[in-house]
């Protein structure tokens, strides 16, 4: 099976578990974050949370994984995953994912896939297609929405065997890109296309 590289922008519980899972898969995979001190821990191993054999997968995997807090890193990626948890409550639940985002949009390449896996509110989709565009007219990104269905203590399991995958795409017909395909060339699991709003 062809190899993917891919960036995970958002060091929490789903990017975490995310980015070692994917690197199980054999793939090389970047961990991206504006938390230094994060970032260097996990550069010598310690992770700061906890899933059953995540560790052990870790340290199976760890040549296939590198951190950084320089997003500068992701130019090279054609698949960047933004995969922070955000507050499920609060006046600034999405503050953290926005500033990862914020960082983020002078260093993307054209013809980029963002897959975007964080729980956002509906119509977020929408305003983070108008944002990017505005940042760059001439930019062409693919926005997908991965619908996260992690439960907690089975995350490996349910990143590596998900029962399905549903994606939320800006509009109809809902075009799955080459580089969003060779992803799901690894999972074997039925796939649902639906609107953001619904994915949302």
């Amino acid at each position: 099976m062809n190899k993917q590289s891919i960036a995970f922008i958002g060091m929490t519980h789903v990017g975490i578990v995310s980015i070692i899972s994917w690197s199980s898969l054999g793939n090389n995979s970047l961990g991206i974050d504006t938390d230094e001190n994060l970032i260097q821990n996990l550069r010598k191993g310690k992770l700061p949370i906890y899933e059953p054999g995540l560790d052990k997968l870790f340290k199976q995997n760890k040549n296939r994984l590198s951190f950084s807090s320089d997003f500068s890193n992701i130019k090279d990626f054609k698949v960047i995953f933004i995969t922070h948890d955000t507050e499920l409550t609060g006046n600034n639940r999405l503050g953290k994912l926005n500033l990862l985002i914020k960082n983020m949009l002078p260093h993307l390449s054209d013809n980029t896939t963002l897959v975007l896996v964080s729980q956002v509110p509906v119509g977020y989709c929408r305003e983070l297609s108008i944002k990017i565009k505005a940042f760059n007219t001439k930019l062409k990104i693919n926005l997908v929405h991965w619908i996260d269905t992690f439960i907690m203590t089975r995350a490996i399991d349910c990143f590596l065997n998900p029962t399905r995958i549903i994606l939320g795409f800006k509009n109809p017909p809902y075009k799955v890109t080459d580089s969003v395909q060779k992803v799901l060339n690894f999972f074997a699991c039925p796939k649902l296309y639906i609107s953001w709003e619904s994915a949302e």
